[in-house]
């Protein structure tokens, strides 16, 4: 395929502090074997070598740009590249995190053969960037905005992240993510979900996602600004379920998912108001409660959440020993 004659796809990679890492995850996006792309590279104020080292991965490839601003968050971040990509189509990638080599090229036939505006692939988990690669790229399945709106509410194939997805450019001003909020990327996921009449999901797992310490994902320890941030976002969610009553029993379960996942993290030392954050404790039980028993949750949801309904710090052991037995946890 020549350039001009495909869709031109931008790539937003918020750059910050993530070292060595940045130069695998360059690579992967420049390896692409889809080559009508550019790659807007921000780097977000970093104040290590990163910005050096983008520099130096990308000094022969004219088709990316790295951009500097002051450090504002990932959110500020992604918008700031928005507003300098040209393609036809955006994805965001995380700087420490690869695609496979078919990701842009799956997912770009996907949107052209269904003509859907909104194309989703997998996560996988790794250890190593070394030697990710998809096995398997399949077909994709056509859903309404409205389905993958309930997926998302029921964590069930998902995530609600913006990364790990193909958005045509007439969705570009949904992007808008909000600056210097955690959890930011469902409350604008699920707008965009509830914006378009279809969807292509695809099964394939063609985004690396990179669990490593230091990472925002993997911040052991909550506090104000992670309660506040899930309860702005879930706000936004609640919203836009408001016009759907269908979804109201799905966004209960979410609404407990999401709570559970600040709660039973949340270090009250941390805490400037701890009687808000004990309160915020007590209603993550009482939202759980509720949804121990509702049948659209599944058998691992429900039985978290009623483990901590009854007993916050016997969650946290059960979970903590599966993830030490297991290498890996749920939600």
């Amino acid at each position: 395929m020549e350039n001009g004659k495909t869709p031109k796809v931008s790539i937003v990679v918020p750059m910050y502090n993530v070292g060595e890492y940045a130069a695998a995850c360059l690579r992967s996006l420049m390896g692409q074997t889809y080559k009508n792309i550019e790659i807007v590279v921000v780097d977000d104020g970093a104040t290590d070598d990163t910005a050096d080292i983008c520099a130096r991965t990308i000094a022969d490839d004219d088709r990316v740009k790295l951009v500097h601003k002051e450090n504002g968050g990932l959110s500020s971040a992604r918008n700031f590249g928005l507003a300098r990509a040209t393609g036809d189509f955006v994805t965001f990638v995380d700087g420490d995190d690869v695609l496979d080599k078919w990701a842009v090229g799956h997912m770009v036939a996907l949107a052209q053969k269904t003509g859907v505006p909104l194309v989703t692939c997998e996560y996988k988990k790794i250890d190593s960037t070394d030697d990710f690669g998809c096995q398997e790229i399949g077909e994709g399945k056509i859903v309404s905005g409205d389905e993958l709106l309930g997926m998302l509410l029921l964590l069930n194939g998902e995530s609600g992240s913006a990364c790990a997805k193909l958005y045509a450019r007439e969705l570009f001003p949904l992007l808008a993510f909000p600056e210097g909020q955690l959890f930011e990327d469902f409350g604008v996921e699920a707008t965009v979900f509830s914006s378009v009449d279809k969807a292509c999901i695809s099964g394939a797992e063609l985004y690396g996602y990179l669990a490593r310490e230091g990472s925002i994902t993997t911040n052991k320890k909550y506090e104000d600004k992670h309660l506040e941030g899930m309860e702005a976002s879930l706000s936004t969610v609640r919203d836009v379920v408001d016009d759907r009553p269908e979804l109201k029993d799905a966004f209960a379960c979410f609404e407990a998912f999401c709570s559970l996942r600040v709660a039973s993290r949340l270090d009250l030392n941390k805490c400037i108001d701890r009687r808000k954050a004990k309160a915020y404790v007590l209603n993550a039980r009482k939202r759980c409660r509720k949804v121990a028993g509702n049948p659209l949750a599944s058998k691992t949801w429900r039985f978290r959440c009623g483990l901590f309904a009854s007993s916050p710090a016997l969650h946290n052991l059960v979970y903590s020993l599966y993830g030490n037995l297991t290498g890996k946890v749920v939600g």
